[in-house]
């Protein structure tokens, strides 16, 4: 809904919110969050503007942003038990006040109601100067902004035909010194601000689920994308044109924004600057910002929120990031310079720690999942019935444990170390720290460890007593803040790919961010550069991104992010992007054989609904479900069997309640299908020309198991899976209890050939994500809280 966006505003030292759907206007402090005032009287707030000192304030109904009818009700949940927040209020006629409110007082200056504001659209209220204006279903409305008296009202008709079925779409309403600006789905409408008389009208077109676009910027009242019109008589002076416009079929589902130099949209699919001067074009397809909230150019940087999209996946940008840009970049493919100086550092254990002899045993876990090929697989046994044998506390959280030569390695992830445990009985043997996070577990290779850590280095220590063998960088010392930590512009994974005595790993984030993905070989007892190999875009002759062929992962671009890599015995995995042992890429064309995929990558904790871990040769655009046989939140395979938990299907619009459906672990046989046509239909039944599927899987179910929890961790040990995460339990009282860790975690055992439950353990805290291992006859288990469990046989 449009409203909820308007809802949050930071004023110098302070924060105003709405903290609950309907919760008063309070204010924070914005440096601690400390509550300092809330205003009586306006619960049920739906939106507000503070301009000046003083706050004007919709209260009442949610008004409809869905186009079913002009000022009808939100449409209800999908959900009928509301466990999960208040029933929003369904009214046919929903009611709403306006209201002035001195911030620093509180006193109420005036209010409005009744049918003064009857049909309000959402999201339209605007203030400048002394005039407070906001549209109805059939005028536009001005009053005073100190007594809330009328100063004119105009007709002013609302049409949304185009948005029925289109969720969040509204009008937009800009105020200028001399006129109001309003626009639909149609049309953009300008009127004097003095006496409310219409001056001029344009074409208008709605945002892609938001309102149309109504900017001024550059002295002109920019609107249908494009359009630069003269404030006064709407006469179009300027037209700006944009180059690239796909992948993406669609613009994103937020508004657009401006600043004095650019019109940034999402054309693109992701953030593209398009310069007012038409001298420079700059598409971003490879970052984009929350559904429904968007982008913000502020501060010289554009700042971008968490997306939760399958729309190319495989290369846009995770999490909440702030993007400055390039000094001097003058188009998209210009190369960034990347200042590049191998530093081997050689510690008092080079040359004498590595020992042919020092290979693990058949029943350790020497790495990150067991083994290269990242399965979390193993032939080890570990009883179902289990018993705790020992348990030891870290300092802060800790990663995945890897088990070989009587030790257990594990990372203290935010206190930047490695430790090496007893798997005996749990006692710290040594510990060593380094310069940035560690997040994920060493690889034990012929009596060495090696990991990189987000301060941009690789480390190989000597197993036995963790002194220092060498360290490796080439990146410059640039440092960003990551997490409320300081850590290298291009960061390490933890745990390093040992293949045939080469150490692989990968530098960077994003092969279109900070001169792109930089990937080593390194020799793993010298730490000598074997291989190298530079990922930047890729751009295409156009200087633009280049767009993918369906044929290879549906519609997106070329480009990769870093993970964790795994091989296949003959090709090396970045995700989707392959290499052969030199690290030359594969092109895209290129056979490979299909392998494991976690779509948002190894160590993303959180799987929403458009995330999954996969079988195939490429990440594909295309919702799975349906089409992949694999598609679950984590996966363990065995072959061509493979065990994954399921909550989530992926698809568009896929409500999952896990009061009602739960979680499952599914069983299943993997397989292709050859490329067969399929008849598309188009809207209405309409048939479409048929088009050749690309390869796809199958899967044959061998069993599904429900289970009491959210699957955190899974691993298969000989024939016994074992499923860790937090209980699926919604105390009435505390709703977030088991999201946030308070309600422990649970650990079951099933069996591998029926899904029989064989054991359950509850576990203090939750476990930490793919943190458990199976060695030497006992299971490991690493939980958030940063202890690490053992447990054996009764």
């Amino acid at each position: 809904p449009v409203q909820s966006q308007r809802r949050l505003a930071a004023i110098g030292e302070k924060v105003y919110c709405t903290p609950g759907y309907a919760a008063p206007i309070t204010v924070l402090d914005a440096a601690t969050g400390k509550v300092l005032k809330t205003f009586a009287g306006t619960e049920r707030t739906m939106e507000f503007v503070f301009d000046d000192g003083t706050l004007f304030a919709v209260i009442g109904d949610q008004t409809d942003t869905l186009g079913i009818a002009q000022g009808g009700p939100l449409r209800d949940s999908e959900f009928p038990a509301r466990t999960y927040g208040p029933r929003i209020r369904v009214t046919e006629k929903p009611k709403n006040t306006i209201i002035a409110i001195d911030a620093e007082s509180g006193r109420v200056l005036w209010r409005i109601g009744q049918a003064a504001t009857d049909g309000y659209q959402g999201g339209s209220l605007a203030v400048r100067g002394q005039f407070v204006a906001y549209a109805t279903a059939k005028e536009l409305v001005c009053v005073d902004r100190t007594t809330g008296r009328q100063r004119w009202r105009t007709p002013a008709p609302i049409v949304l035909q185009d948005r029925i079925g289109i969720g969040g779409a509204g009008v937009s309403l800009v105020l200028s010194d001399q006129a109001a600006y309003l626009a639909d789905s149609q049309r953009i409408r300008a009127f004097s601000l003095s006496d409310g008389s219409e001056l001029w009208q344009g074409e208008a077109v709605l945002n892609h689920h938001k309102p149309p676009d109504v900017f001024l910027a550059d002295g002109l009242v920019w609107s249908a994308y494009f359009d630069g019109h003269d404030p006064l008589t709407g006469k179009i002076v300027k037209r700006l044109t944009q180059k690239m416009t796909g992948p993406m079929g669609h613009d994103r589902c937020y508004r657009n924004r401006i600043t004095e130099r650019f019109y940034i949209n999402t054309k693109t699919g992701g953030s593209d600057f398009i310069a007012f001067d038409g001298s420079v074009e700059f598409p971003n397809p490879w970052v984009r910002s929350t559904c429904g909230i968007g982008h913000l150019p502020c501060n010289g940087l554009l700042y971008c929120g968490p997306p939760a999209c399958s729309c190319c996946n495989w290369v846009m940008l995770n999490a909440m990031n702030a993007l400055a840009p390039e000094p001097g970049l003058k188009s998209s493919a210009q190369p960034i310079p990347v200042a590049r100086q191998v530093r081997l550092e050689k510690g008092p254990a080079y040359g004498a720690a590595a020992s042919d002899a020092s290979r693990p045993a058949p029943d350790d876990w020497p790495t990150y999942r067991h083994d290269p090929g990242r399965t979390g697989v193993t032939k080890a046994k570990a009883p179902a019935k289990l018993k705790p044998l020992w348990q030891a506390k870290l300092s802060t959280r800790a990663s995945a444990p890897v088990v070989a030569a009587g030790k257990v390695f594990v990372a203290e992830v935010d206190a930047h170390a490695v430790c090496a445990l007893d798997a005996a009985d749990g006692r710290l043997l040594w510990r060593y720290t380094t310069g940035g996070r560690v997040d994920s577990p060493p690889t034990f290779y012929c009596g060495l460890v090696l990991f990189g850590s987000h301060d941009g280095w690789v480390y190989c220590l000597r197993a036995s007593d963790g002194v220092l063998a060498w360290r490796f960088r080439e990146l410059p010392d640039r440092r960003i803040c990551a997490y409320e930590q300081v850590e290298s512009a291009w960061p390490v994974c933890g745990s390093v790919l040992v293949k045939d005595g080469v150490a692989y790993f990968a530098a960077g984030r994003n092969s279109f961010l900070d001169g792109g993905i930089f990937v080593y070989g390194l020799n793993a007892k010298t730490g000598e550069v074997l291989y190298r190999q530079h990922l930047y875009g890729p751009y295409g002759p156009d200087g633009f991104p280049i767009i993918t062929s369906r044929i290879s992962s549906g519609v997106g671009i070329d480009g990769c992010k870093t993970d964790i890599l795994l091989t296949d015995g003959k090709f090396l995995y970045m995700r989707h992007q392959a290499f052969r042992a030199d690290l030359t890429p594969l092109k895209p064309e290129d056979p490979r054989p299909p392998h494991l995929i976690p779509s948002p990558g190894f160590l993303e904790s959180i799987p929403h609904h458009r995330t999954f871990w996969t079988i195939d040769r490429v990440i594909r655009y295309d919702i799975p479900a349906g089409h992949q046989a694999a598609h679950g939140d984590i996966l363990v395979l065995d072959g061509q069997q493979f065990y994954e938990v399921r909550g989530y299907t992926p698809a568009r619009i896929s409500p999952f309640d896990p009061r009602q459906k739960g979680y499952t672990v599914f069983a299943g046989v993997y397989r292709e299908v050859d490329k067969t046509l399929v008849q598309k239909r188009g809207r209405k039944g309409r048939k479409r020309r048929p088009r050749r599927l690309r390869i796809r899987s199958v899967a044959e179910e061998r069993w599904t198991a429900s289970i009491p929890l959210a699957g955190k961790a899974l691993v298969l040990a000989d024939q016994t899976v074992f499923v860790a995460g937090t209980p699926v339990a919604f105390p009435p009282d505390d709703l977030w209890a088991a999201y946030e860790g308070r309600l422990g975690g649970v650990l079951c055992a099933l069996s591998a050939a029926t899904g029989e439950k064989l054991g359950e353990v509850r576990l203090d805290a939750p476990p930490t994500w793919d943190g458990m291992a199976v060695a030497g006859g006992r299971l490991f288990v690493a939980l958030q809280d940063g202890r690490v469990l053992c447990f054996g046989s009764q």
